[in-house]
């Protein structure tokens, strides 16, 4: 199980970087805050081991599949 520290590092990175954002704030019974988090309307690909190189294969089969989407309707 992770610790805490590590927890709070990636949901604050996450955060960071726009993928997730705090919906609202509760408190506890024992009146501490509690962060409740959403995730952000955006589409997002993720490419694991992907290298510069790649992303422009990436980027240019996105655009292909989106010109293909014009076409069906």
């Amino acid at each position: 199980m992770a610790d805490l520290s590590t927890l709070k590092y990636n949901l604050d990175s996450l955060i960071a970087v726009g993928m997730i954002r705090v919906s609202e704030v509760k408190w506890s019974q024992r009146e501490r805050k509690i962060k409740i988090y959403e995730l952000v309307e955006k589409i997002m690909i993720l490419v694991p081991g992907c290298r510069n190189g790649c992303r422009m294969l990436v980027l240019e089969l996105l655009a292909m599949e989106g010109r293909k989407s014009l076409y069906r309707g």
